[in-house]
């Protein structure tokens, strides 16, 4: 570029970077990319899968429609400015266990193109049930990320370096640096993905670590991605890419045996043969707690912007995203607040000092909580403390989930697709039902938020007799040094009384202690922590 003025600095070449530089690109904009060139990348180890529906019903992905429409319309465009192929479009295939399985699933489904689809995953063996769902495609994204970095390279505007901002559009280290310095930027764009927590704290504020296996399965050709508590993807050449783990504890880059060997025996599972490994990879999701992204300028005194938390859907979602951070630099046009930054900033300045509740209760929880346990979430709500919980346990433990409102369920269920959990059983009731359950195992720790839904119909609230109920239903059923926190907010119509009532059940129970923890500024109407600790153990049959 030479001497030419740089209007954009964009720091980070992945799904994020990558899609950034074409869309401002394609507004005229001069660019340059700045990376690391790490090999290790979330992005560089994606798999690129693009499909409207996770989990175990069949709900669609928010804005799914107008993202992919996007998405393949940005795509194309980009493979007739490099001439490479990069996009592959068709079906993906959900198996089922049985056809009443299926037949729920796909009576839930809110998606067009389903239809039925039953096959066998290599030669002689049983035919699988399952639907076939369109549309959905996949991005190369090792090509994807190339060319684009070739494009760019060739016009002079990528350089390999480290940026060390973001007080500063000019505090570079490198070789870049001499090349760069003197150059006035407009503006600066971190898309650097987890790696950007360091720099920015907070941003992205729940990484977790995945790990992905390519190889070959003897006798699997179908053409499809195929889904069933993992995905299998095919590759051109006749290989097949197999993913994904998830590790929030200690998202690492490093490869491990555990996650191979858990990828395996999924493979084993679902085909019945073992996959002959040619690599394994990993790499670190850039996830936010309320699985949004965050995109935006990052404070009013400069002009540093974000570009992260696309987390496992960046190939579906970092196209639409560039387009709308870049109507905020031309255009002035604020993206909605679910995925701006500044509720990011917000939420911090209101959460100074010390930790809110709901983080205190996951404390406590979290110090007697072990894998294989059982916990109840006796309000699900949203689905944090249940995602929370799952985590806890891990694959070989179980979470049992209540809610009254069919719209927390959801959302719940949401939550827990997009973290890959698939150990938590929810039940549409009310938590009075707790103490219908069949008998099975001790409980080791249990969480209730009182009152409405967040976002909801703050008409609905839990109500102190049932609430009394679920409560001692747990306590009947729980393990020595088990525990359950419970928040009660008080600023609802109502809301005094049921912490009343909470703070009366839990003073009644003479098998355990009760501890009651104000929020800051101890204000009456401001919510409040009871935690029960489980000391003496029940005679007869444990749950």
């Amino acid at each position: 570029m030479g001497s030419e003025a740089v209007q954009s600095l964009i720091v980070g070449q992945g799904l994020a970077g990558s899609a950034l530089a074409w869309a401002l690109h394609w507004r005229g904009e001069a660019v340059l990319i700045m990376d690391d060139g790490r090999k290790n990348s979330a992005s560089r180890v994606s798999a690129g899968l693009m499909t409207p529906v996770t989990g175990k019903r069949a709900v669609k992905s928010p804005e799914f429609e107008a993202d992919w429409k996007v998405a393949v319309e940005f795509y194309r465009r980009v493979e007739r400015e490099t001439g490479e192929k990069l996009l592959k479009i068709g079906g993906m295939i959900r198996l089922f266990e049985d056809d009443e399985a299926r037949e729920e699933y796909q009576s839930r489904s809110d998606l067009k193109g389903v239809e039925k689809w039953e096959g066998t995953l290599q030669p002689g063996a049983e035919a699988k049930k399952g639907l076939k769902i369109a549309p959905a495609g996949r991005l190369d994204v090792k090509r994807y990320l190339e060319s684009t970095r070739r494009y760019f390279e060739e016009r002079g505007q990528y350089q390999e370096g480290t940026y060390e901002g973001p007080e500063t559009g000019d505090s570079i280290q490198g070789d870049v640096h001499r090349t760069v310095v003197g150059r006035t930027f407009r503006w600066v764009i971190c898309c650097q993905g987890a790696d950007q927590s360091r720099q920015v704290a907070g941003i992205p504020d729940n990484p977790s670590s995945g790990e992905i296996i390519r190889g070959r399965i003897e006798g699997f050709d179908i053409p499809e991605v195929v889904h069933k508590s993992i995905w299998i993807a095919p590759n051109e050449d006749g290989s097949q890419t197999v993913g994904a783990t998830y590790n929030w504890a200690s998202p690492t880059t490093d490869i491990t045996e555990q996650g191979r060997e858990e990828l395996q025996s999924k493979v084993r599972e679902l085909i019945g043969r073992r996959m002959d490994v040619v690599e394994q990879v990993a790499g670190i999701r850039p996830t936010m707690k309320d699985y949004e992204p965050a995109i935006g300028r990052l404070n009013e005194g400069k002009n540093v912007y974000i570009f992260n938390g696309l987390g496992s859907k960046g190939s579906l979602k970092a196209p639409s995203l560039a387009f709308k951070l870049v109507k905020l630099l031309l255009d002035g046009k604020e993206p909605e607040k679910r995925i701006n930054v500044k509720r990011l900033v917000q939420r911090k300045e209101n959460t100074q000092g010390r930790k809110p509740l709901t983080e205190l209760a996951q404390d406590i929880v979290r110090g007697v909580l072990r894998t294989g346990d059982l916990a109840i979430d006796g309000t699900v709500g949203n689905g944090f403390d249940t995602v929370f919980l799952s985590q806890q346990v891990g694959d070989t433990g179980t979470v049992i989930g209540f809610d009254i409102q069919a719209q927390a369920i959801e959302a719940t269920r949401r939550r827990l697709e997009a973290n890959g959990r698939g150990n938590v059983e929810l039940k549409h009731e009310n938590h009075e039902f707790i103490g219908r359950l069949p008998r099975r195992s001790e409980v080791t720790a249990a969480m209730f938020n009182l009152g409405y839904l967040p976002h909801g119909d703050h008409t609905v609230v839990t109500q102190p007799k049932s609430t009394a109920s679920a409560m001692k239903a747990v306590v009947e059923r729980m393990r020595t040094g088990g525990v359950m926190t419970v928040i009660a907010y008080r600023g609802h119509e109502g809301g005094q009384e049921e912490s009343e009532a909470v703070r009366t059940v839990l003073g009644s129970m003479s098998s355990g202690a009760v501890e009651e923890i104000e929020s800051e500024g101890r204000k009456p109407t401001a919510p409040v922590l009871f935690v029960y600790r489980h000391q003496t153990q029940k005679d007869g049959e444990w749950w």
